[in-house]
């Protein structure tokens, strides 16, 4: 304020100021301390004015820095309380999941399911499961026992491995705190909505490109994909779901995903096909465009067929049918095995194989019997050939 910076001079002025000797009087420039003074003066009104609208507007300063200050307090602490009460609901799914295929509450587990098949998908999970070789308490959830087609164990000693049946097994995936599973469509579309964190092994046959959507997955942050064709890098990929911080960053990056939908949109469409008044038709000038072309396709089709038909006859007069001398095989083989091993070779066998039920009677295998050869006929093997 100028009032005080006035009376601060003036007291300076005074305080430096020649003493008189002999007394504590001193020697001051009347001049200019009076118009020190006198600025002084003038500045006291400016300044009062100013600090009483300070004291005026100071309570509603307070109020509304109060207010300010519940509502980021309260908001804060929606915020935990939603926070708390979504921790609560995924504890709760977690807990339940876990009761609903018997697993232990308080360890961790994680789901493994590379499809079925080949050898190759054999030495994947061989290589998966040595990956989660060392994290404790781990119990392993598997679709169907770990074996070979020889009943060889194909898992590595030290894992606590679970065989779970539950179907669909989707509606419990929040039981597992890891996943590593192939990338087929569905398991992609059920893994990642249900933020489990994943390491996607690749199966590469047929026409569905795997690696494609595990790539996709992998470069998007929304989970980690393994090379297929190299077991090493299996193994060491699934090892990094050991690492709590990289599962909870992949079901982080899971949470991005937007909820699933479609349901909704579908039913809609279906409903106003439902109530249209008016069927949709084309116009009268294409739909006799699409009644000729139709003519035509027909006319085509049946062109084609009658010179592919003609052309076979001719094939079929130069190179006749081949004329097939048969013998009898020996009698199909009829047990009630029950285990794998026993069952295997049997069933991949060249001699026919009837399974019937443990303790069957003898009025129910007599019955059977009738049926399969009614079924099946006897079969046959090759002994001589020659063209008719």
């Amino acid at each position: 304020m100028d009032s005080i910076e006035k009376l601060t001079s003036a007291i300076t002025l005074v305080e430096e100021a020649r003493g008189v000797p002999l007394s504590a009087s001193c020697v001051v420039h009347r001049a200019e301390m009076l118009e020190i003074l006198d600025e002084a003066r003038e500045a006291l009104p400016t300044d009062f004015e100013s600090a009483r609208k300070i004291i005026e507007t100071r309570d509603a300063i307070i109020e509304e820095a109060r207010v300010s200050a519940e509502q980021m307090i309260a908001i804060a602490r929606e915020d935990v309380a939603q926070m708390v009460e979504q921790t609560s609901i995924v504890q709760i799914a977690r807990d339940e999941a876990r009761k609903i295929l018997g697993l232990d509450l308080d360890r961790p587990a994680v789901l493994v399911q590379l499809g079925t098949g080949d050898s190759d998908v054999n030495e994947k999970m061989t290589a998966a499961l040595s990956g989660l070789l060392g994290w404790k308490d781990l119990q392993v959830i598997l679709t169907k026992q770990p074996l070979d087609k020889d009943g060889k164990s194909l898992a590595p000693e030290g894992l606590d491995i679970r065989v779970v049946r539950h179907f669909p097994l989707a509606r419990v995936l929040h039981a597992f705190d890891a996943g590593v599973c192939a990338t087929g469509y569905n398991g992609v579309h059920e893994l990642l909505p249900a933020q489990v964190p994943t390491v996607f092994v690749s199966n590469i046959r047929g026409t569905d490109d795997q690696e494609a959507r595990a790539q996709w997955c992998h470069d998007m942050g929304f989970a980690l994909r393994a090379n297929q064709a190299d077991l090493g890098d299996i193994t060491a990929t699934v090892k990094q779901l050991q690492d709590a911080d990289v599962r909870a960053r992949l079901s982080k990056k899971c949470a991005e995903l937007p909820d699933p939908t479609g349901g909704a949109e579908i039913a809609k469409i279906l409903y106003e096909l439902a109530v249209r008044e008016e069927p949709i038709r084309p116009s009268w000038l294409r739909y006799n465009q699409l009644r000729i072309q139709e003519h035509i396709n027909r006319g085509m089709r049946h062109v084609a067929y009658m010179g592919l038909r003609r052309l076979a006859l001719i094939y079929r007069f130069i190179n006749p049918h081949i004329v097939v001398q048969v013998t009898r095989q020996e009698a199909p083989i009829w047990g009630s095995q029950n285990t794998a091993k026993e069952l295997h070779p049997l069933i991949k066998g060249e001699q026919r194989f009837e399974h019937l039920i443990t303790g069957a009677s003898d009025s129910y295998i007599a019955r059977r019997k009738e049926i399969a050869e009614a079924a099946y006929g006897e079969k046959i093997e090759i002994i001589n050939t020659k063209k008719a």
